[in-house]
């Protein structure tokens, strides 16, 4: 049972981060730390802003990878990401996976279109669910999208990777997001649970951090509100491009203004 103790602090390890340019990192917020996470079944939820100028890029035929949500991955197994694109008619929220065992690599969700209707500056929240072979995608408490795979998540949680904003290619496009909370339970949410939803803790949080204020925020150091393992407190270390933002949300921008 998750233990909501702010001495106890070193869940798994994540990065945030964000390409404010074609080819240069912006900020990125890490734990570097071996953790607990559940792989038969959970809940990853963000909320974010999208500070882009343009979230919907005119068709010239290209992709544009307009900002990323997140990428979770175990290196040399799987890694599954999640980005806002436009490709040809096609735009809004995507899930890809990639893993050379093709009983979990090569498949995505795609949002429903029309894409979502959002706009620069407001606050928006996604959920990711996945329970066994399959995996769920909600955008502010609709169910966009799942997709079952041939066999669910595996591998050792020592070398995870949970990333958030994480560009790694040089395409076109503002990709700029304010990170306003994340969270991460040990169950698999449904629509009901997930409705009109905020980031608050219970019985099953794993991870909780919310940026409504800075309080946290120790020089370059992050503090979680919650975390959950058996290990030894860790706090998360800030680098590169970023700010602490009170305007239009509060949250940390990984880019400089």
């Amino acid at each position: 049972m998750p233990m909501f103790n702010k001495q106890n602090r070193k869940v798994f390890f994540i990065v945030f981060g964000l390409l404010t340019s074609a080819f240069t990192y912006g900020g990125k917020l890490s734990y570097p730390a071996a953790g607990n996470m559940e792989l038969n079944e959970g809940t990853l939820e963000v909320w974010l802003t999208p500070m882009a100028d343009e979230l919907y890029p005119p068709d010239d035929g290209k992709y544009y990878n307009v900002f990323d949500v997140f990428r979770l991955s175990i290196p040399g197994e799987w890694t599954i990401q999640s980005v806002w694109y436009r490709h040809k008619r096609q735009i809004g929220l995507k899930i890809s996976s990639h893993s050379r065992d093709s009983e979990f690599g090569g498949g995505g969700i795609m949002g429903s279109e029309p894409a979502p209707d959002w706009k620069k500056g407001e606050m928006h929240h996604i959920a990711y669910v996945w329970k066994g072979k399959t995996l769920w995608l909600y955008v502010d408490g609709e169910l966009r999208g799942s997709k079952t795979y041939g066999k669910g998540f595996w591998g050792s949680l020592e070398k995870v990777d949970l990333i958030f904003g994480y560009r790694k290619d040089g395409s076109d496009g503002d990709s700029r997001i304010i990170l306003n909370a994340i969270k991460l339970s040990m169950v698999a949410k449904d629509k009901e649970a997930l409705k009109n939803t905020r980031p608050e803790p219970n019985l099953a949080t794993l991870l909780l951090d919310r940026f409504d204020s800075s309080d946290g925020i120790q020089g370059e150091g992050v503090i979680p509100e919650i975390s959950y393992t058996l290990q030894e407190p860790t706090i998360g270390k800030l680098s590169g491009e970023w700010e602490y933002v009170t305007e239009p949300t509060a949250g940390i921008a990984f880019y400089k203004r």
